[in-house]
């Protein structure tokens, strides 16, 4: 249930915040335990989750307010900043929302594989099938933005948000 998965989410990310906060870790341990602990497991259920901006902004909160006072940036240091390559000086913390697409892409791109015989692999050929057959776009389908036929299409697997990236 993707409602669970956020609260245990936002859970995990407040018991990390707590414990940063009283730990005395300098401010590269802070870095480095954002990206080797608490992202890792933020990271960990991506491919199967369909979060919003949003809820990825509230499930991070804890986690930047610690964080960023432990390092000694201002917290209203610009978002788009956090997630800029380090060798221009910002942050460069992973955007989960941009990393749930990939994992999607990812997982999507695995079980349309022409070997691959699995049940998730059926489901998605069918329903790209489908999809096809229904929008009239034929091979064009990943061209196309989805907002001019949404309205053509029956829900599926690749519309009901679990795959933003691709449609």
């Amino acid at each position: 249930n993707q409602e669970n998965q956020i609260k245990h989410m936002m859970q995990q990310a407040q018991k990390w915040s707590d414990q940063i906060q009283t730990g005395r870790l300098h401010q590269h341990e802070v870095h480095l335990a954002l990206h080797s602990t608490i992202f890792k497991h933020l990271e960990y259920p991506l491919s199967t989750l369909s979060l919003t901006k949003e809820e990825f902004r509230l499930v991070q909160q804890p986690i930047y307010q610690v964080a960023l006072l432990t390092m000694r940036i201002c917290r209203t240091f610009p978002h788009v900043l956090h997630y800029a390559h380090f060798s221009r000086g910002d942050l460069q913390l992973p955007d989960l929302y941009v990393k749930q697409g990939i994992a999607q892409l990812e997982s999507l791109f695995r079980h349309l594989g022409a070997q691959e015989t699995s049940l998730s692999a059926t489901l998605l050929r069918n329903s790209l099938q489908l999809f096809i057959l229904e929008s009239g776009l034929g091979e064009q389908v990943f061209q196309t933005s989805y907002t001019h036929f949404k309205k053509l299409v029956t829900p599926c697997l690749l519309t009901n948000g679990s795959y933003p990236g691709v449609l």
